[in-house]
């Protein structure tokens, strides 16, 4: 059996004057990620599975936190397509 612990999903709103893409593209308005926050002892690893950003903190709050600030970094610098789709979210269960 494989366990994986406290896994909790959220959604991140990040609210950005900054631009993406090339200069034509304008400001954009708020982002939507999708995290996965889990506690790997002592800390909470926040994940976004949009894009390869994570980070962590002593506190779901604070991984959650530290995950914004961290993509908002990322998306200073990266080009985001247009129409991105949400991840699929789907649970995996293994027996041993």
């Amino acid at each position: 059996m494989v366990s994986l612990g406290v896994h909790r999903l959220c959604d991140l709103h990040l609210r950005t004057g900054h631009r993406i893409g090339a200069p034509t593209a304008g400001t954009v308005g708020p982002l939507e990620f999708t995290a996965s926050i889990t506690h790997e002892d002592p800390w909470y690893v926040a994940r976004c599975l949009d894009v390869e950003v994570a980070s962590q903190g002593e506190t779901v709050e604070e991984a959650r936190t530290n995950l914004e600030e961290a993509l908002e970094l990322y998306v200073e610098d990266e080009v985001l397509p247009d129409g991105r789709e949400p991840p699929i979210i789907a649970t995996l269960r293994l027996t041993g």
